[in-house]
């Protein structure tokens, strides 16, 4: 007969509800470190007044910027790579078929040349 889940001894019921609500508290601190801060209210603003945002060093943003350059331009590097190399095997089967093309010539030739002086021959 398989056991059953309800085999091991029982919890005791005061002991259960200690460790609910203590995971209950966990997660509402939790919740509450993972919230977002409230939004901090907008200042009134005069018509002339100039609106200056505050950022810390404009340097990290700059080489931001650089690494995804560079990313762009090696993408652009690897689309090149690619084509030049379907343009190099497209010109090697085009100069492949322009020699075999020559070769079957040839062959024919030599073949209608020999016709001919077995012909001469036995004339």
């Amino acid at each position: 007969m398989p056991k059953d889940f309800e085999d091991h001894p029982k919890e005791p019921a005061r002991r259960r509800a200690e460790r609910r609500w203590r995971n209950h508290q966990v997660e509402k601190s939790f919740k509450k470190e993972m919230a977002k801060p409230a939004p901090i209210k907008p200042k009134e603003i005069e018509p002339a007044d100039i609106i200056e945002n505050e950022r810390p060093d404009g340097r990290h943003s700059v080489t931001r910027h650089q690494t995804k350059f560079a990313k762009d331009i090696r993408a652009i590097l690897v689309e090149h790579t690619k084509r030049n190399l379907i343009l190099y095997k497209l010109s090697i089967r085009a100069q492949q078929y322009r020699l075999l093309k020559e070769k079957l010539r040839r062959l024919e030739l030599r073949d209608a040349q020999r016709t001919q002086v077995k012909k001469d021959l036995f004339a």
